[in-house]
C-alpha cells in the first residue's frame, strides 16, 4: 500500500479520499468499477480488491472451529450456494451486496477445503486428470452475465478442477474413481453452449474445445518419449523458483506497471524498462528486505523467550528445594 501511494506520488495521481484509503488498508475495498461496494480499491494496486475476500474466508472459517465444525461448514457451503443467485439479482452497491459476494465466491473456496477434506473418498487418473484440465480454459471464458467477476462461472471452474488437485496430493487411489467418461460428457455440453450462445468469437470457441484433447495428446507422448523424469524435474526446478519469488512479485508488478504505463507511451520502451524493474524489486523484497525482517522478529521473539525462561528460573530458584524438618528429640 505504501508503495502504491508512491506511485500516486511520482505519477502525480489524485490521491484518494481518508475514507478510501482507511478501507484500503483495513481490507475491505474493491475494484470500482465492477463492484465498488464500500470503497474503491487504491488506483495504482488494484489487486488489493480480492483481499476482502480472502480475510472474509479465514474469519468464516475461523468461527467454525470447534465441535460442531462439519454441520457448520456445510451450513456454510449451502450459504455461499444460495448467495449465487442473490449476488447476480443485487444491483445495488453497499455493504449488504459486499457480504453476498463474500459469501457467494466463498464457495470457490469451500470446494478447495472439500477437496483435501474428503480426498480419500474419491481419485482419479492421470488422462481423467489431463481431460478435465483442458477444460478449464473454456469454463473460464464463459459468461453467465455481463459481470467479468461471476460466482458461477468460478464455482463451475472449481468444480473441475477437483481431479487436479486429488492428484496433486500425490495419494495412493482411494474411494471411487472419477471417470473420463463422464467429464467428456460435460465437456461436450460446454462445447455445445460456446457454439451456440457466441459469447466469444467462433474461432476462439474452436481453440478452446479441442485444448481437453490436446492435454491428453502432450500426456500420451510424454509417455511415449520416457521423459516424465524430466518434465517432473523441470517442473520441480521452476515451480520452486517461481513459488519462491511469486508473493513479492504479486504485490508490486501492477504498481510499477501502473507507474511506467503513465510515464512511457511506447509499448516497446515500457516492456523494456518495467520488467527489469519489477525483477529487481522482486529480488530486493525477497532475498534482502524479508530476511531482516525475519531476523528482526525471530530475534526479538529469541529474547522474549530466553527473559521469560530467566524469570521463571529466577522464581523457582528462589523457592527452596528441601526444607529441613525439625529434628524429634528421643
Amino acid at each position: 500500500m505504501l508503495l502504491a501511494f508512491l506511485a500516486l506520488y511520482i505519477t502525480g495521481t489524485a490521491f484518494p479520499s481518508v475514507k478510501t484509503t482507511i478501507g484500503n488498508f483495513f481490507f475491505v475495498s474493491t475494484m470500482k468499477d465492477y463492484m465498488g461496494y464500500v470503497v474503491p480499491s487504491i488506483q495504482s494496486n488494484l489487486p488489493v480488491w480480492s483481499l476482502s475476500f480472502e480475510v472474509g474466508f479465514y474469519v468464516l472459517f475461523a468461527f467454525t472451529i470447534g465441535r460442531n465444525q462439519k454441520k457448520a461448514l456445510l451450513c456454510w457451503f449451502a450459504m455461499s450456494l444460495i448467495a449465487i443467485p442473490i449476488y447476480f439479482l443485487r444491483t445495488d452497491r453497499d455493504v449488504f451486496t459486499h457480504i453476498v459476494a463474500v459469501f457467494a465466491f466463498s464457495s470457490v473456496w469451500l470446494v478447495g477445503y472439500y477437496i483435501y477434506q474428503y480426498r480419500d473418498y474419491f481419485y482419479a487418473e492421470k488422462y481423467t486428470v489431463l481431460f478435465s484440465l483442458g477444460i478449464l480454459p473454456l469454463i473460464s471464458r464463459m459468461q453467465f452475465s455481463p459481470n467479468f467477476y461471476d460466482p458461477l462461472k468460478y464455482f463451475i471452474f472449481s468444480i473441475f478442477c477437483i481431479p487436479f488437485f486429488r492428484y496433486c496430493l500425490q495419494l495412493p487411489p482411494s474411494g471411487k474413481k472419477i471417470k473420463l467418461g463422464y467429464v467428456m460428457i460435460a465437456h461436450t455440453i460446454f462445447v455445445i453452449i460456446a457454439l451456440t450462445i457466441r459469447y466469444m468469437p467462433l474461432k476462439n470457441a474452436i481453440v478452446y474445445s479441442t485444448l481437453a484433447y490436446v492435454y491428453m495428446g502432450v500426456g500420451y507422448l510424454i509417455d511415449v518419449l520416457k521423459i516424465k523424469d524430466k518434465v517432473v524435474g523441470f517442473i520441480n526446478r521452476s515451480g520452486s523458483f517461481m513459488g519462491k519469488y511469486s508473493y513479492p512479485l504479486y504485490i508490486t508488478h501492477y504498481t510499477v506497471l501502473f507507474v511506467f504505463s503513465i510515464l512511457i507511451h511506447n509499448v516497446t520502451v515500457y516492456l523494456l524498462v518495467s520488467l527489469p524493474v519489477i525483477l529487481l524489486i522482486t529480488y530486493v523484497l525477497e532475498n534482502s528486505y524479508q530476511p531482516v525482517i525475519t531476523r528482526y522478529f525471530t530475534k526479538n521473539k529469541q529474547t522474549a523467550a530466553i527473559s521469560g525462561a530467566s524469570e521463571v528460573y529466577t522464581n523457582v530458584s528462589s523457592v527452596p528445594l528441601c526444607v529441613n524438618p525439625p529434628v524429634a528429640t528421643q
